[in-house]
């Protein structure tokens, strides 16, 4: 079951998650606990917090928010759009010259004119793959915006 908990002070939600893990820990000590973190900086904190609290902060698998909805996609068969997907899409998108055609996009003509080995495209493709993804789990309306 997925249970959201959150709170102003990470001190507060380490005392909950603690309160949380030693229960179901009581009910089920063989069933693995997941937790789901924003980046590694915060695992690494929880690791350090938990054991701490708990003595030991073991057969606890992490998992970051884009791997959570990747697994789950894929157990239902749903294909997910990844980074690594967006970038080859918009990788394929600046490649084609109909694409690049429109008059809005004479500035990114501009850009990629004298790029013989393909590395400011490459680039390009990165970094807007890059902050489509954040977008789609921080400002979802401008992503159905476009």
């Amino acid at each position: 079951m997925l249970q959201l908990t959150y709170a102003n002070r990470t001190e507060c939600l380490v005392e909950r998650l603690a309160a949380q893990i030693q229960a179901d820990r009581a009910a089920d000590l063989w069933e693995p606990i997941l937790m789901v973190v924003p980046n590694p900086f915060m695992k690494e904190h929880l690791q350090q917090q938990l054991a701490s609290r708990l003595g030991i902060a073991a057969h606890i698998r992490y998992t970051y928010l884009n791997n959570l909805w990747r697994d789950l996609f894929r157990q239902s068969g749903i294909p997910a759009l990844t980074s690594q997907n967006l970038r080859l899409g918009l990788l394929c998108a600046l490649s084609d010259p109909q694409v690049l055609a429109p008059d809005f996009m004479a500035s990114v003509r501009r850009y990629l004119q004298d790029d013989s080995g393909d590395l400011k495209r490459v680039q390009l493709a990165t970094e807007l793959a890059r902050l489509f993804e954040e977008y789609h789990y921080s400002r979802p309306e401008w992503i159905q915006r476009w």
